[in-house]
């Protein structure tokens, strides 16, 4: 974090033609319970990298950090319900 705010501050002072830097990370936690009792635990995470710098405006609307973020966000989801599947605590019948 000190890391991030090193580079905002650098980018913002000079008006963003430094790049300025940072990484989000995403944990997804999750407990499989029947009856108050764990019958699996998942974890799972991701990071995004964000780069601000006066010349990459023009790339935003490609790569938005919402959309990025949601992206993670569902990657995340559909890994946990793959894994469901894997451990037979879910089944899908087709």
């Amino acid at each position: 974090m000190i890391v991030a705010i090193a580079s905002g501050f650098l980018s913002g002072s000079t008006l963003m033609i430094l790049p300025g830097y940072a990484t989000d990370t995403f944990v997804l936690s999750v407990d499989v319970k029947k009856e108050n009792q764990v019958l699996k635990h998942y974890e799972y995470h991701d990071s995004m990298n964000t780069w601000i710098e006066l010349f990459l405006i023009f790339w935003m609307s490609v790569h938005s950090p919402v959309q990025v973020r949601a992206e993670i966000i569902d990657n995340m989801l559909l890994n946990f319900l793959h894994d469901l599947q894997r451990d037979k605590i879910v089944t899908i019948h087709s």
